[in-house]
């Protein structure tokens, strides 16, 4: 069979793979992409390999051609990966002025976007961490590891697929009619940030749209106060994503701030100057600024709510900001013929959500998959309605699997509980498949 290719995947630059910011609802200065060529090696034993099969373009997964690796990882094997780097000098990344000197008297954060299955990561020979769950992000707080000048990452991946109990979506190992192909390892961006010793660790932000006004609640290490201050919808100028302006084309001014106080934990109330609604004809989104001490971090959110409220008629129905809204949607499975579950960019991505703007659709429903926090992002600033499906694990249930749906479920729900273009949550709808 020839191989199929996406026009991005064709004109890929190996050399800068998927560089824009992973995580948009909570934007830091400091960003150190770690995408790219690291060495890997496919063992029987979980023994860390004396030599390296060759180099895999991170973050695609072996099993896709972009990787350059077209090799399935199977349940009885265990799949390696290494890279090494250095401190990070003020010209080689951005980063604050609080860390510039390598992180000095702050954090170092390692960060994955997923890893599909299971894995365990070292740094300089010393295990960092440990995960399981291929859809979730998770991070590792790595200072204590480093050292001056080369530092070396090892990850460990095992990821028994269909033959478990552990969600995967489409995938599957012997592909065919309506299931997948199987695909493993890192899928998402690879990167780390440095923080201050007392730093922020989320942002959940909660639209009130009738009472205009946002609840926002910071999650953070240590117990000092936090200032918020939101603007208006406009230009966003952070480097960290791309500009964005509303949707006919014209540019706002920043102006017209709210400010509040509060400490972590607590959810701080932020009256609203004026409510922009957010509907897919004019996606409105409100960028904030959450100061912790000398920590500093961007988020965004908007205005709106979905209701099921009677028509003229009696007859009950999806409403967005108490109007009745239609929805037209798409069945959206997230696999890319040449990348699998990775976008071979974020060009791609913009154009696929962009194409069914176009079409007339206002919806897309994600099927079984959860993306990287950009595609959502996109979909929130492009004006798209998300349902978001939990990924399911098959019919294999162990006894234990309902507690442990439940727990996947409540971590996949904080993860991307910020992203207000979803309406529906399907855990129920079709049995198995979402649960």
């Amino acid at each position: 069979m020839k191989q199929l290719y996406t026009k991005w995947g064709r004109e890929l630059d190996r050399e800068h793979v998927l560089e824009e910011y992973p995580r948009p609802l909570m934007v830091r200065d400091s960003y150190i992409n770690l995408n790219g060529e690291w060495e890997y090696a496919f063992t029987k034993a979980f023994s860390r390999p004396s030599e390296y099969d060759g180099h895999i373009l991170v973050p695609f997964s072996p099993e896709c051609v972009l990787s350059g690796v077209g090799r399935q990882l199977q349940p009885n094997e265990y799949l390696w990966y290494r890279r090494t780097f250095a401190m990070p000098q003020p010209d080689d990344c951005r980063v604050s002025e609080e860390t510039k000197n390598g992180g000095k008297g702050g954090r170092r954060l390692l960060h994955f976007g997923a890893v599909d299955q299971s894995c365990v990561v070292f740094v300089n020979g010393r295990r960092a961490a440990r995960h399981t769950g291929g859809y979730l992000p998770f991070e590792a707080d790595i200072t204590a590891y480093l050292k001056p000048g080369e530092n070396e990452i090892v990850l460990a991946v095992k990821d028994l697929s269909d033959t478990s109990y552990h969600a995967r979506g489409k995938q599957k190992l012997d592909r065919g009619g309506m299931f997948y192909t199987a695909q493993s390892g890192i899928w998402q961006t690879v990167w780390m940030e440095d923080v201050p010793e007392q730093y922020i660790q989320s942002i959940h932000a909660e639209p009130d749209f009738d009472g205009g006004k946002v609840r926002i609640t910071v999650e953070a290490n240590a117990h000092i106060p936090v200032e918020i201050r939101v603007r208006k919808p406009g230009v966003y100028s952070s480097p960290m994503c791309a500009p964005v302006d509303v949707a006919d084309g014209k540019t706002q001014e920043i102006q017209d701030w709210s400010s509040a106080q509060g400490m972590p934990g607590e959810g701080i109330e932020v009256s609203l100057p004026a409510v922009c609604p957010w509907t897919c004809e004019e996606p409105f989104l409100y960028y904030f600024t959450v100061e912790l001490g000398e920590d500093r971090a961007e988020s965004y959110f908007a205005m709106r709510t979905f209701t099921i409220e009677p028509d003229r008629t009696g007859c009950p129905r999806i409403c967005l900001n108490h109007k009745v809204q239609f929805q037209k949607g798409v069945l959206d499975q997230g696999y890319w013929p040449d990348g699998l579950y990775t976008a071979p960019s974020d060009q791609a991505i913009i154009f696929d959500i962009q194409s069914m703007k176009d079409m007339g659709f206002n919806m897309i429903r994600k099927h079984i998959k959860i993306e990287p926090q950009r595609w959502y992002y996109h979909c929130d600033r492009l004006g798209m309605v998300v349902w978001q499906d939990m990924v399911n694990g098959g019919g294999k249930y162990k006894p234990w699997f309902v507690t442990y749906a439940a727990t996947i479920l409540s971590w996949r729900s904080r993860r991307i509980r910020d992203v207000y273009t979803r309406l529906l949550a399907r855990e129920k709808k079709k049995g198995a498949w979402n649960l």
